[in-house]
């Protein structure tokens, strides 16, 4: 190639420092964002979903289907682990079961609706898709996004 001068070390150097901050820097920087903006947004439809549950519509709905934990529409969240797996295929799967205006969270997954005898929670798996929060728990584990209906 006449007429072209060869490249510099200096120049080489912020090439390779370009190619490093755009590989290394940038993705995980905008996927961070992109994950919180994604919590966020799950935190807004939960908090939408148990309004729906504590109202009297809600209620209803959610008796009449006899089940301790129902799956909302979307994908079903994987379990974390074997006791929660468990649980998990006993669910009973009803669309819409927060209204018509929830659906799933922020990655497509579909909401939990968890009771026992003494609380009822609505849970997001949340950013790693896992459901970790046990059947009955007083607090959230893991990731998991959610709130305490009753």
């Amino acid at each position: 190639m006449a007429g072209r001068a060869p490249i510099s070390g200096s120049q080489l150097l912020l090439a390779l420092l370009a190619i490093g901050l755009a590989t290394a820097v940038v993705p995980p920087l905008a996927a961070s964002r992109l994950n919180t903006s994604r919590i966020a947004r799950t935190q807004t439809i939960v908090g939408n979903a148990v309004r729906f549950a504590q109202s009297d519509a809600g209620r209803q709905s959610i008796a009449a289907t006899g089940a301790n934990v129902i799956c909302g529409s979307g994908l079903v969240p994987k379990a974390a682990s074997a006791e929660i797996d468990e649980w998990r295929r006993a669910t009973l799967f009803t669309p819409n079961i927060f209204g018509n205006d929830v659906g799933a969270d922020a990655w497509g997954q579909c909401l939990v609706f968890q009771q026992t005898s003494g609380r009822a929670w609505i849970v997001s798996a949340g950013p790693n898709g896992l459901l970790e929060t046990p059947l009955g728990a007083a607090a959230l584990v893991g990731d998991d996004i959610g709130a305490i209906v009753r």
